[in-house]
């Protein structure tokens, strides 16, 4: 069989065989090949939060209200046994939310991470639940 030279181009740049070119492959093939994804089953309980999250969460809504200094470990317990109870978890719908205008949200990771690294070991221990 002779190909055209802009039938040679198109097999080239693509990289497919010729024989793709000529003989396309059925709708039933193209099927088969693919992948199913997975989806996860809407009674599946989510994750705990780790220790690190239950901290963000305790310093984001001390930054906010506008507390200077370190929580007690009583307070910080009480936050922890709150965040335990609570059903609800995961982001609330947009409308929901009010602007605080304290802090953006890159200056606020990047302070609480860094207490986070300065935290003793003991506080740690609070949070990990």
């Amino acid at each position: 069989m002779n190909f055209s030279m802009d039938e040679r181009k198109k097999a080239c740049s693509t990289k497919k065989k010729t024989d793709d070119l000529l003989d396309p492959p059925s709708l039933e093939i193209i099927k088969k090949k693919q992948k199913r994804t997975w989806k996860k089953p809407k009674d599946k309980p989510k994750r705990p939060l780790s220790a690190y999250n239950m901290f963000f969460q305790n310093q984001r809504e001390r930054i906010i209200s506008g507390k200077v200094g370190d929580a007690t470990p009583e307070e910080i317990a009480q936050s922890v046994e709150t965040v335990l109870e609570s059903k609800i978890r995961g982001p609330k719908r947009r409308q929901d939310r009010v602007s605080h205008n304290r802090i953006t949200f890159g200056d606020l990771a990047r302070t609480i991470a860094t207490a986070w690294k300065a935290l003793d070991p003991k506080t740690t221990a609070i949070y990990n639940h």
